[in-house]
């Protein structure tokens, strides 16, 4: 049986020009499951981006500064122009350390 963990990061959403990062419903970040062995990268340095509110109607006009880390993985999204697109999360710090303390052995 796979081990998955649980990774906490905030989805993204194309507002008409460009993708921008938005809370789960609770104010907080989104959560999934995944397989750690499909993680192929992640970076070693913190992003600052702005994270919003967002219902059916509007988005929050003030953003949250937040830290966050990108993770890709190879988990099949979809097929693209030269082939298969693959996922990728951006994750919180709680995540990012989750991963290098359990699962990535720094040889």
């Amino acid at each position: 049986m796979k081990q998955l963990t649980r990774i906490e990061f905030f989805a993204q959403s194309w507002d008409g020009t460009q993708y921008r990062f938005k809370f789960a419903e609770d104010g907080g970040p989104s959560t999934t499951l995944i397989d750690p062995t499909t993680i192929v990268s992640m970076d070693d340095k913190p992003s600052i981006k702005m994270v919003f509110k967002h219902d059916a109607n509007s988005w929050d006009k003030d953003g949250t500064k937040t830290e966050m880390y990108y993770v890709q993985t190879t988990i099949a999204q979809g097929r693209g122009i030269n082939g298969v697109d693959f996922l990728g999360y951006w994750v919180t710090k709680y995540t990012y350390e989750n991963i290098l303390e359990k699962f990535v052995e720094i040889v």
